[in-house]
């Protein structure tokens, strides 16, 4: 089963901003089990304080956890990538404008020596230069 498969949205727009994942069909607050989980509690522990919370609560949260970590990791791998190929394409068109100026610089010498030489002898590469 997906992450989003086993939990819900229960927050309440008027009074919060953000998302408030809980399990789904529950009042287990996926935050308040990762907080105790944060500050060293053991599953046991809040098991044995929430008796309504189960050892797959607990995992359902780890797995929410883990798949947002991912998600955010996800975000600055794409944003990293995106910004790669956007410095890539400005390469790529600076060398394309470079490209073309150098082309034409050599299309001009070309039309000069052609202008200079009657006597259809081959050009040579000091000829561009």
């Amino acid at each position: 089963m997906n992450i989003i498969d086993k939990i819900e949205d229960k927050s309440d727009c008027s009074q919060y901003l953000y998302f408030r994942p809980f399990i789904k069909g529950t009042n287990i607050e996926i935050r308040k089990v990762l907080s105790e989980l944060s500050i060293g509690q053991s599953p046991e522990e809040i098991i044995l304080r929430n008796p309504d919370i189960t050892q797959s609560h607990i995992q359902t949260c780890l797995e929410y956890a883990t798949a947002l970590v991912g998600a955010i990791e996800y975000k600055k791998a794409k944003i990293a990538i995106n910004l790669i190929n956007k410095k890539r394409n400005n390469f790529n068109l600076n060398v394309d404008i470079l490209v073309d100026k150098l082309v034409d610089k050599l299309m001009a010498k070309k039309e000069a020596s052609n202008n200079k030489k009657d006597n259809g002898d081959p050009f040579t590469l000091s000829d561009f230069l």
